[in-house]
């Protein structure tokens, strides 16, 4: 049951996020690090754990770059990877 519900979670979050075009967030705000993660999420949320991955570690890549990022936060990206 807890399997159930937290599936159902992860496919209302990932049609939540379809109606934000995150690809353009990307091109519009290069220097922000949201829409990589969003990416990660959605491609998860839908299966797509190949395609997560890659946006997570690019999320850990910028992260790296960034001075703002702790090294937790990296960690966190990189975990999903």
């Amino acid at each position: 049951m807890r399997y159930y519900v937290l599936n159902q979670r992860r496919k209302y979050h990932a049609k939540i996020m379809e109606r934000t075009d995150w690809k353009k967030s990307l091109s519009e705000y290069p220097d922000q690090i949201d829409g990589v993660e969003r990416l990660g999420q959605v491609y998860e949320a839908r299966g797509k754990r190949q395609v997560a991955a890659e946006y997570y570690q690019k999320a850990a890549d910028f992260a790296k770059k960034m001075p703002d990022f702790d090294q937790q936060s990296i960690e966190s990206y990189l975990s999903k990877v």
